[in-house]
This record gives structure tokens, sequence and C-alpha cells, in this order.
């Protein structure tokens, strides 16, 4: 009886040996697996930086070309002078249309409105 014990016994440790190793094993493979996913994440992350910065680069680039077309725009704007005749030609719009007869200065030339910029001839 006792060599049957003995056997039974055997068998069993041999049996239940192997089992654990196994799963042991399987876990050991999926938890590399799904770390060197992390892995990939990371590079191809890294690797989309040099792009991204690019991106940004090139939209500041096209940004300040906007802002300095708009500031210069700007900048014309404000440097427009109106000339003499225009501003004679306003005034007299501006009065009243009465019956009496044109002044000599407005019948002696016709109203332009020409403007001018700052350094330039003005146009007629």
């Amino acid at each position: 009886m006792r060599s049957l014990l003995w056997v039974a016994s055997l068998l069993a440790v041999l049996a239940l040996s192997g089992c654990g190793y196994n799963d042991f094993q399987t876990k050991d493979e999926q938890v590399k697996a799904a770390w060197s996913e992390v892995l990939n994440q990371y590079k191809r992350r890294a690797d989309l930086i040099p792009n991204l910065v690019a991106t940004v680069q090139g939209y500041a680039s096209q940004e300040k070309d906007v802002l300095l077309g708009v500031t210069q725009a700007r900048a014309k704007a404000g440097s427009v002078r109106a000339t003499r005749t225009s501003a004679t030609c306003r005034r007299s719009s501006r009065e009243p249309r009465t019956a009496s007869p044109p002044r000599a200065t407005d019948s002696s030339r016709p109203c332009r409105t020409t403007t001018s910029s700052r350094g330039s001839s003005p146009r007629t």
C-alpha cells in the first residue's frame, strides 16, 4: 500500500508541476507584447513632433506675412492726404445750393477727387 501511495503522489506531483509554468510564460509574453505597443506609440508620437513643428512654423510665417500686409495697408491708409482741390470741392458741395452764380474759384477749375501718398506727386 505504501508503494501505491508513493506512485500516486509522484504522478500527482508530475502532473501538476507543469500547469502553472505555461500560464506564467503566457502572461509574460502578453505583458511584453502590450509594453511593446506602448513603446511603438511613443515612437510614433516622437516621429510626428518634427512634422508638427514644421506645420507650426509654416503657419507662423503665413501669419507674419498677413500681419505685415495688414500693418502696411493701415500705414498707407493713414498716410493718404487729400489735396487742396478735393478739399475745396468737398466744401463747395456741402454748401446749400442757391440760385446765386458760382464762385470764381469753383468755376475756374473743375473738382478733382484725387489723393496722394506721402512722397508722391498728386495725380489729376
